[in-house]
């Protein structure tokens, strides 16, 4: 546990430290939206990373399941509708 604790720190002093450039683009954002969180607040926290749109979409499960067989079968049609649409263009 003291392991765990010491990658955890170390991840909160790093992130506080890091400066990143935001990302020019779309981006498409898988909510799950069956768990605790707010949902929205997690676009939000996004927003202030992307210079762009960001298409959401909500998936009903909890985080730790969005790569279960339902939720990433929803995933994964909508990732493959927007590589054809990006093929198209």
């Amino acid at each position: 546990m003291a392991r765990v604790a010491a990658v955890m720190n170390n991840f909160a002093r790093l992130s506080s430290e890091i400066s990143l450039a935001s990302y020019t683009g779309e981006l498409t954002l898988f909510l799950a939206t069956g768990g605790d969180s707010e949902p929205l607040a997690r676009k939000d926290q996004w927003s202030r990373h992307v210079d762009g749109s960001i298409d959401v979409y909500d998936v009903n499960c909890s985080h730790d399941d969005m790569m279960k067989r339902g939720p990433v079968d929803e995933i994964g049609s909508v990732v493959a509708c927007k590589l054809i649409d990006a093929s198209e263009a």
